[in-house]
Formats: C-alpha cells, structure tokens, sequence
C-alpha cells in the first residue's frame, strides 16, 4: 500500500480479521484466475485437438467458459469486499469493476447470441455465409474480452496488497 498507516489497526477485529481477509483474496484469486489460466489456454485447446468433432469441443467448452464467469463475477464481489477493508486502491476496484463488466458483457450478451446462432445453423456454421461471420466476429470479442479479463486478473494477481507486521 502507499500510505505508511496499518490498514489492520483500523479493522472491527485488527490484525486477525486483517490476514484472513488477505489470505482470502489471495485464494479467490489463486483459484478464480489460476482457473481461468488453466481452462482457457491449457484444458480447451487441448479439446479442440482431442475430441472427435469441433461441435463437440466447442459445446463442452462453453460449459466450461460459463461455470467460469459465474466464478468470475462471484469472485469479484468477494474481492470487493475484502478490498474494502484491507486496501482501498483505487485502482483495484477499478480493475475488478472492468473486469466484472467484461465478464457480464461476455455472460449475458456475447454467450446467448452465440448460442442462438449455433441454434439457427443446426450442428455445424456453414462457411462463408452470414451466419459464419457474425459468429466469427462475436466469438472473436468473446475471446479478446477473456484475454483481457485473463490480464487484468493476473494484475491483481502480481500487485497484491501488502502484508503489514
């Protein structure tokens, strides 16, 4: 933290209630971004190589994408409430608050209007044709969104607040 004042000594419980909210934060963000890590850049692309037909992949991912953003917008609020007793850095709510509406943008807009487009085409999106595009260019947003939310959680990851002594 910037200031030189122990945000513990200000806390309902002191140093106690202090490091079980800092050793909260650390574990929703080990396991909500580790989670992320792991699922987008390591679990699904190896389904795309293993499973027999992309549709197949694809659908398997997408369940995996969702129980991840439910995770993420959890997370986020667990964050911000712990930020708010033991650091109030403007900036990390901020990021958490970009981050929660990338995943809500993703979650309630992106996800339903692939999913209607997978709908209209039956098993597979032919190429070339309309269909193909529009879900081209929003699952091109939906994964420049998850790389973005990806970054800024490895962010907050990397600038935890402070332990104080």
């Amino acid at each position: 933290m910037s200031n030189t004042s122990d945000p513990s000594s200000t806390l309902p419980h002191g140093k106690l209630f202090y490091i079980v909210l800092l050793n909260l934060q650390c574990i929703v963000l080990t396991f909500w971004i580790g989670g992320m890590w792991a699922i987008g850049y390591l679990v699904v692309p190896v389904l795309f190589r293993q499973l027999p037909t992309p549709q197949m992949a694809g659908s398997l991912a997408g369940k995996l994408f969702m129980l991840l953003s439910w995770t993420g917008l959890l997370s986020a609020l667990i964050l911000f409430v712990t930020y708010f007793f033991i650091d109030q850095a403007k900036w990390r709510f901020a990021v958490l608050l970009a981050i929660a509406v990338f995943i809500a943008i993703n979650l309630f807009y992106l996800t339903p209007e692939i999913a209607a487009l997978r709908e209209v085409s039956g098993s597979a999106i032919q190429a070339g044709t309309d269909i193909q595009r529009k879900f081209a260019l929003l699952h091109g947003i939906a994964s420049g969104l998850y790389l973005l939310v990806s970054l800024l959680g490895l962010l907050l990851v990397i600038r935890q607040p402070e332990k104080t002594t």
